[in-house]
């Protein structure tokens, strides 16, 4: 009995230990802009790496297109977008990584997604404008 009451009371000391506040969700991190009014939805919306990527004039995924025609493609194929081309069955060894093929089409639904739960809530903006 006596072993059981240490127990317990261990038990209710550490659950009031790992206890937690939320304070530390209210800081806004330093040289980050957070999604806070219709605007800055908007200029997310309409970031221009949504629809070309990051970094590049147009998507690695056109390569799979029918009128797509990459002649300078190595043999064997050795960059990650010569392999999505030919249809190679593994494209990156590097587990770390997003794959190359759905890394960039799930960035953009992760981003749209993060506009639709956020959009009612925003600030500084009339309800047509958040339905556009």
């Amino acid at each position: 009995m006596r072993n059981l009451k240490y127990k317990l009371l261990s038990l209710a000391l550490g659950g009031l230990l790992l206890t937690g506040c939320d304070k530390y969700l209210d800081i806004v991190p330093k040289g980050k802009r957070l999604l806070t009014t219709v605007a800055d939805y908007d200029q997310f919306l309409n970031n221009e790496s949504l629809v070309f990527g990051v970094g590049q004039g147009q998507a690695i995924i056109n390569f799979l297109g029918d009128n797509a025609d990459v002649p300078n493609i190595t043999t064997p194929p050795t960059r990650e977008a010569e392999l999505i081309y030919t249809w190679a069955p593994q494209f990156t060894t590097d587990i770390n990584v997003p794959p190359t093929f759905w890394g960039e089409h799930y960035s953009r639904i992760n981003q749209f997604n993060t506009v639709l739960q956020g959009i009612d809530n925003a600030t500084a903006g009339t309800e047509a404008q958040k339905k556009t």
